[in-house]
């Protein structure tokens, strides 16, 4: 306009004194805009317009200056410039625009960051839940280690216990048997000086004596000569008469055993070692050594084995595999007698250990095994020897019953005194690891066979040995409860126990009030406690053996 005065570098504004919406130049006139623009709404059109005072010296020129001023003034207060609205409603409609997209990215992200916090917090609870379950997997691997470590220390604390006890009582019986070598040498020893000493004392006194009554002697040598002669002949047909008599008295009992079909128990002891010894050292080597042998050996050996875990209850199945067994150990042509000896010995063995094995785990199963063992010994000549030799091998004394003698049975090593590794062997103990819970539970099985052997003998119509007969059932009680030592031992309330399972109706039926004083015996020798150790021990399975049989001889006696 004709009155701004305007700097050359800046563009200058439009006829009506509005700024342009894209220029740098509304910057440097924003100020002299809004003076204007504040300016303007003090005028209004309506006003009257101010009189000039004709006393001032305005030129016409000046008052048509100011009127045009004015009137452009107004103009610009009321005229719309296209432009400046169109760039208005431009702005307006780009910031429209531009919050808009604001909102619209504001919600885009916020829909972002939710799915963002989401898979976070869902990875966040896979690695938690992954993380627990590797640490629960680590603790229970190592629980599954420290109880491993656990068991295995313990077996190692177990089996190095058990080794100690058993080296301890190795060598308690060493020390034993040198100190009663030693006190039998020096026992030997004393008695020999004593003796001694007893002859030279005597033969001193005699020569006193003999000087004393020299005179005397002289006198009645005749008289004493006679009288010695006939003293001495006396003394010689009294203990001739004395031997005689005793002679006899062995006689009529052996005769009597004989005729009864008993013997002592170390006659039965003896009996079966022999025949052990018979067949380890001369029967087993030679078929060993002869290949032809060997081959049908290991070849039957087998077939009867795999038979004698075949038995059922059934009557037909006994009696095919009794069938079987005679054909193989009997065939026509029969076997050469060392052959023959091999199978009945490998048979007893076989018989053995299935009753050491099942019939320890399941009783009942006694029965047909003992049916068919019946059915062989009648069928099979001396198998009766090889089943003894075979349960004095593997049950100990326990067999017959007796203590075994400590020392050597063998022809070639004879009263030798046995270490006690060799002892317990003989004892029946399988090795030396054998705890007393298994030695117990396999004696346990093979003489609840042999008892049920026992019983079966009754219903058969052919006898059997005497050693399997059934009145050798009361002659196992009578040896048992004569011989302390095997009665304290655990083993025997067990051994009484099965006995009066499986037999023990039968021998109270037979043999009524002789059989019911025995049990009456046991009964109050376990009710006292003064007694009660004297079967069984005083250990815990000696404890715990005396109740089951004291419950067995209750069961027995109220029949």
């Amino acid at each position: 306009m004709r009155f701004a005065v305007h700097s050359p570098s800046h563009r200058p504004p439009n006829s009506f004194g509005l700024r342009y919406a894209d220029s740098d130049y509304d910057d440097d006139f924003d100020d002299t805009d809004s003076e204007v623009a504040n300016d303007s709404f003090l005028l209004h059109k309506d006003e009257p317009e101010p009189l000039i005072d004709p006393s001032q010296a305005v030129t016409d020129q000046a008052a048509t200056l100011l009127a045009e001023t004015l009137a452009a003034v107004r103009l610009h207060t009321s005229y719309c410039d296209p432009y400046e609205e169109w760039a208005r409603r431009m702005r307006e409609e780009s910031l429209r625009t531009v919050l808009r997209r604001a909102e619209q990215t504001k919600t885009a992200v916020h829909a972002l960051q939710d799915v963002a916090a989401r898979l976070a917090s869902e990875r966040i609870a896979y690695m938690a839940a992954s993380q627990t379950a590797e640490v629960k997997t680590h603790i229970a691997r190592l629980a599954a280690q420290r109880r491993q470590d656990e068991e295995r220390l313990a077996a190692g604390f177990k089996l190095r216990d058990k080794q100690l006890w058993d080296n301890i009582e190795s060598v308690i019986q060493q020390e034993e048997t040198k100190v009663r070598q030693a006190w039998e040498a020096s026992e030997r020893e004393r008695q020999e000086a004593a003796r001694q000493k007893a002859e030279a004392d005597a033969r001193a006194k005699a020569e006193q004596e003999h000087q004393r009554k020299a005179e005397q002697e002289a006198q009645e040598q005749a008289r004493l000569q006679a009288q010695s002669a006939a003293q001495q002949k006396e003394q010689e047909q009294q203990a001739v008469e004395l031997v005689k008599k005793m002679e006899a008295e062995q006689a009529a009992a052996a005769e009597q055993r004989n005729k009864l079909g008993q013997t002592t128990a170390l006659d039965d002891w003896m009996d079966g070692r022999s025949v052990l010894h018979k067949i380890k050292g001369e029967t087993m080597p030679s078929v060993k050594l002869t290949d032809r042998l060997r081959v049908v050996y290991s070849g039957q050996r087998r077939k009867i084995t795999a038979k004698i875990g075949q038995i059922t209850n059934e009557e037909t199945v006994i009696q095919g595999i009794v069938t079987f067994i005679v054909n193989s150990i009997r065939p026509n042509p029969p076997h050469e007698d060392v052959l023959y000896g091999a199978l009945l010995s490998a048979l007893a063995k076989a018989i053995l250990q299935q009753a050491e094995t099942e019939v320890s785990a399941s009783p009942k199963t006694a029965l047909p095994l003992a049916r068919v063992v019946a059915l062989l010994l009648d069928a099979l000549p001396n198998f009766h020897q090889a089943l003894w030799a075979r349960m004095i091998q593997r049950a100990g004394g326990w067999a017959v019953p007796i203590l075994p003698p400590p020392v050597s049975d063998r022809e070639d090593d004879s009263n030798r005194a046995l270490t006690a590794e060799e002892y317990r062997k003989v004892c029946g103990h399988r090795t030396p690891e054998e705890s007393l819970v298994e030695y117990t539970a396999r004696i346990t099985g093979i003489m609840t066979f042999y008892f049920t052997l026992l019983v079966t003998s009754t219903s058969l119509s052919m006898p059997l040995p005497p050693n399997f007969a059934f009145p050798h059932y009361w002659s196992y009680f009578g040896r048992l409860l004569g011989s302390p030592g095997m009665l304290k031992q655990s083993v025997a309330a067990q051994v009484l126990t099965c006995a009066l399972e499986v037999g023990g109706s039968q021998a109270n039926r037979l043999w009524k009030s002789q059989f019911q004083k025995m049990l009456r015996a046991i009964q109050r020798t376990i009710n006292t406690d003064a007694t009660a150790g004297l079967i069984g021990g005083t250990a815990v399975e000696g404890r715990q053996g005396r109740t089951r049989l004291l419950l067995e001889v209750e069961r027995v006696l109220a029949e």
